[in-house]
């Protein structure tokens, strides 16, 4: 079904944030690991992964972490931290984290499965797998260009507009690059970049863990799926701030007080 007004829509919104949002990513370092094409792979031990099965086994619709979950999130924040700070800057801060779960039923309806950007500027994402084959991988173009050309923006932009008028759009490129989400595999990368979901290859279920990463100056000049929504929400106890590298990718202005934990939320909405 053809829909001219969402559209149409699209593309007026996504003029506003590029001329908006371009000038925030310009202050960004852009250096580190992800520097070079927007992207990254990381590794974490088999205890880490193990213990984020058990997180997500109590899961509810918002985590909330607990004392035996330290350990994990300590040796997450110790290899992400420097990382996306290095990438987007020192105003980098962790926006929120969920569980993504796609069933091998639901893979085939997903609007994730055409090519766009995520419309917010350089935003990092970091997806963990604690269960998955590598059969609903992300697919990415890697770029050298961290904030893409006007040409290219433009030419993404129309290609994704199609799909707001209601059309698919699952062409393949040559340089397109596979993120494999299997059991055990963790990867960075930058939302900028032309991207979509292989969910028509699903075969079995895939479950994610997924924490953002941007600057919150952007949050009220895009008024969009970037900042900590609720379904990104938060908590963990209050000597979680012992870990150095987890304190430091926490934004104060998101943090609440409540009976020995530490709510993260965004006060700015």
């Amino acid at each position: 079904m053809v829909k001219p007004l969402k559209g149409f829509s699209f593309l007026f919104r996504a003029i506003r944030l590029r001329l908006i949002l371009a000038p925030i990513d310009k202050k960004s370092p852009f250096a580190g690991e992800m520097a070079e094409f927007g992207w990254t792979s990381i590794k974490l031990s088999d205890s880490c992964i193990k213990q984020l099965k058990s997180i997500y086994e109590r899961f509810d619709q918002n985590i909330h972490f607990i004392e035996q979950d330290k350990a994990c999130l300590s040796e997450i924040s110790e290899i992400v931290t420097p990382i996306v700070k290095s990438y987007i800057g020192p105003e980098c801060y962790i926006d929120g984290m969920t569980w993504l779960v796609t069933t091998e039923e639901l893979a085939r309806t997903r609007g994730a499965s055409n090519w766009h950007t995520d419309n917010v500027g350089n935003r990092i994402r970091l997806f963990i797998c604690i269960e998955g084959n590598g059969s609903q991988p992300t697919l990415i173009i890697p770029s050298s260009d961290r904030i893409p050309t006007t040409m290219t923006w433009l030419l993404q932009t129309l290609k994704e507009t199609i799909r707001w008028f209601g059309f698919p759009y699952k062409a393949e490129f040559h340089n397109e690059q596979k993120l494999d989400h299997q059991t055990g595999k963790a990867y960075l990368w930058d939302s900028q970049l032309f991207h979509r979901g292989g969910y028509e290859t699903g075969i079995g279920d895939r479950i994610l863990l997924s924490m953002e990463f941007s600057n919150p100056e952007k949050h009220q000049l895009a008024k969009g799926p970037i900042g900590t929504k609720p379904n990104l929400r938060f908590s963990f106890p209050n000597n979680f701030f012992e870990i150095t590298s987890f304190q430091k990718i926490l934004d104060a202005d998101r943090m609440v007080d409540k009976d020995q934990r530490v709510e993260y939320t965004d006060l700015t909405q």
